[in-house]
């Protein structure tokens, strides 16, 4: 699977997050993962990365990244979006999003719904930043 992501990583809190479908959470004996509706225990993190698909250094090198940057999750959003959800994100989303390179109906739907100011997709707000990067407050 490489250092990519499936389809998204969350860092919930300290040992419970997220890795495409697979769900790790810390328990008494280690970790709990959680996929498919299947539970499996792991008794390291390094075998509970197995379990979902990822190899520990991959795993190991998103968490520190999310610690560093106050990521909460990084996940497909609409129409080919990614959508960086920050710190705090659990109650009420806000972070970025991101329209890909070659992506020109992603980039066109997020422009005009900066251009609404996020009202017409639900966001409370949203803005152009950059390029193709726009801040959102998605309504809670």
């Amino acid at each position: 699977m490489g250092s990519t992501p499936a389809s998204c990583f969350c860092n919930f809190n300290e040992g419970n997050y997220r890795w495409g479908k697979a769900f790790i959470r810390k328990s008494d004996a280690g970790y709990i993962v959680e996929m498919n509706g299947e539970r499996a225990h792991a008794s390291s993190l390094g075998s509970a990365a197995q379990l979902a698909g990822v190899s520990f250094g991959a795993l190991k090198h998103w968490i520190n990244l999310a610690n560093y940057f106050k990521i909460y999750c990084i996940q497909p959003g609409t129409d080919g979006a990614v959508q960086i959800l920050l710190a705090g994100s659990a109650w009420s989303p806000y972070g970025f999003r991101y329209a890909p390179v070659g992506n020109d109906r992603t980039e066109a739907a997020l422009r005009h719904y900066a251009g609404q100011s996020g009202v017409d997709n639900s966001d409370r707000k949203m803005l152009v930043i950059g390029d193709r990067w726009f801040y959102f407050e998605a309504k809670r």
